[in-house]
């Protein structure tokens, strides 16, 4: 890997230090289990890179990310497989509700009888 030399880059029209980068290339070293997703947003989280919206700038960190690793300068970690989520549903329960006008006329209740029958 090379070394990063002491001029800077630009990103998404940031400025990136050779300090910064030098950190970047630590934080990437040192957490080679995260995601690419969740190693832009710690790198974005570590230089405050952060959206007008106060969201991350994640999408620019990893074009940032990628360029670093076609210079040489880092190994990014592999992309990880996508798994189908299998089977996924959702059940849901509910009582009764107290008062249907349609309903109780199709039965045929009066009002007395909705409360006497209904629990």
């Amino acid at each position: 890997m090379h070394q990063t030399e002491t001029r800077s880059m630009f990103q998404s029209g940031r400025e990136i230090t050779g300090e910064e980068l030098d950190e970047i290339q630590e934080t990437v070293r040192s957490f080679p289990a995260l995601s690419l997703s969740e190693l832009a947003q710690t790198i974005c989280e570590h230089l405050g890179w952060f959206t007008a919206s106060g969201g991350y700038k994640t999408d620019a960190c990893l074009k940032l990310l990628s360029r670093l690793e076609g210079k040489g300068f880092l190994r990014l970690p592999a992309k990880r497989a996508i798994s189908p989520h299998g089977i996924l549903g959702c059940l849901m329960f509910q009582g009764a509700a107290k008062a249907l006008k349609a309903r109780d006329e199709w039965i045929g209740w009066t009002r007395p009888q909705r409360l006497r029958n209904l629990p």
